[in-house]
């Protein structure tokens, strides 16, 4: 849980919630897959490219 009196979370707890992302971008891109398959390309490709946003939102950027 998020210590708000010092503004620091637990890594542990970070760890979770980039796991739990993944997952759920995981499953949110299959079922575009599934609804464009389905005869639904444009709808289903707008699922997908969300689902890869919301799978790597947790993701370290790189400096340049």
């Amino acid at each position: 849980m998020a210590d708000i009196k010092n503004n620091r979370t637990n890594p542990n707890e970070e760890k979770k919630n980039a796991s739990f992302t993944k997952k759920l971008g995981d499953k949110v891109e299959r079922a575009g897959e599934k609804i464009a398959s389905a005869g639904a390309p444009s709808l289903g490709k707008s699922v997908r490219n969300m689902g890869d946003k919301i799978e790597h939102s947790q993701d370290k950027k790189s400096s340049r």
